[in-house]
């Protein structure tokens, strides 16, 4: 059986050296959490200096997420928290049932926020 492929969804704010730490944090917690999901993380997408509070429309990382999920690239679309993926609680269900609706599920941390089975 193959294992889900998923991405990686980190977004990194403040200063430039403080970035490449928190970048490198986020891969190996992602790792750890597609391994926990028995998935093998297929891609990552970052977002550099992106406010959590934009909107979905406007946030090219979380678009780009979507399209990897509708396209069949990947099911599972991973965060280290949900405020990685949107400030607004809103914001992160509205995410979620876009990807839950291409085919996908989205997981923060150790938790499914929707979708799947």
């Amino acid at each position: 059986m193959r294992q889900p492929k998923a991405l990686g969804l980190i977004r990194i704010s403040g200063p430039a050296a403080a970035a490449v730490v928190a970048k490198e944090e986020q891969e190996e917690t992602l790792q750890r959490l597609a391994e926990a999901h028995g998935a093998t993380i297929y891609l990552f997408i970052i977002e550099l200096d992106v406010p959590g509070d934009l909107p979905i429309e406007q946030r090219k990382g979380l678009q780009d997420a979507i399209d990897a999920v509708r396209d069949g690239e990947v099911s599972i679309v991973l965060a280290t928290e949900p405020s990685r993926v949107a400030r607004s609680a809103l914001e992160l269900l509205l995410f979620a049932e876009i990807v839950e609706r291409a085919g996908g599920v989205v997981c923060c941390d150790a938790h499914q926020v929707l979708g799947g089975q």
